[in-house]
């Protein structure tokens, strides 16, 4: 289970020995954010980009997941991901040199989900596209948002209990999910 401060430990089977603290936070507000950022890696999306998003302010350079190249956008100080049908599924990745990391993503739906659940992604330990951590929220059709811990190790498994955020989703409002391995 997940505790109110957010952390959980749990053990990770391909290493039985070692336990895993996975922190996790979501704030309903990017300016009154608890969930303060690393710095190793930033995108400001500052720029315009067609097709990609390019690279982060840092200089590493995001790599596309799913979809074609029309999918992944920079404008407006936002990078976007465009689904274009249901069941669909786009990402946007950069490399890391450490396991342990600090993932901090800012995010929003233009609107409420309709016939169906909305999911929000932020990964760690990413080894391709069937090799992850991930830390979810799962928007429902009533705005109701669910945070949970996954594991993703070619099926998508959940580790521990899911909790139900406090707040409710808002379309074109902006959410800070925060994911942290250390």
């Amino acid at each position: 289970a997940i505790d109110a401060n957010g952390y959980v430990w749990i053990k990770d089977p391909g290493r039985p020995w070692a336990d895993l603290r996975l922190d996790l936070c979501a704030q309903p507000s990017r300016s009154e954010s608890e969930c303060p950022p690393e710095t190793l890696v930033t995108g400001t999306f500052t720029r315009t980009a067609v097709d990609e998003w390019g690279a982060t302010d840092t200089g590493q350079t995001w790599t596309a997941v799913g979809g074609v190249a029309a999918d992944y956008s920079v404008s407006g100080g936002t990078g976007r991901h465009s689904l274009p049908a249901v069941n669909s599924s786009r990402g946007t990745v950069v490399p890391s040199t450490t396991a342990d990391v600090d993932v901090m993503v800012d995010w929003t739906l233009p609107d409420t989900p309709a016939g169906d659940f909305h999911y929000v992604y932020a990964a760690a330990r990413f080894a391709d596209t069937t090799h992850a951590y991930l830390s979810r929220v799962r928007v429902s059709t009533a705005g109701v948002m669910q945070l949970s811990l996954r594991k993703l190790n070619v099926t998508e498994t959940q580790i521990g209990t899911a909790v139900t955020l406090p707040f409710i989703f808002i379309p074109g409002s902006f959410y800070t999910l925060r994911f942290q391995i250390r």
